[in-house]
């Protein structure tokens, strides 16, 4: 499941139930991920390469 591409329901699901969830960024670094009022995002405290529209496209 966790090599799987997830929708964003289900990785709101998943920290809704006290998972941690991270985002590789194209640069090898990586985030955390929160939820957020649209959905989710990368944690803004992590710096660096952490935003999330950098990333391809899934699929």
């Amino acid at each position: 499941m966790y090599d799987d591409i997830w929708t964003v329901e289900q990785a709101r699901g998943a920290i809704e139930n006290g998972d941690r969830l991270y985002a590789l960024g194209p640069g090898g670094g990586f985030a955390e991920i929160e939820l957020s009022e649209d959905g989710i995002r990368a944690r803004p405290d992590n710096g660096g390469d952490n935003t999330l529209d950098d990333l391809p496209a899934c699929g």
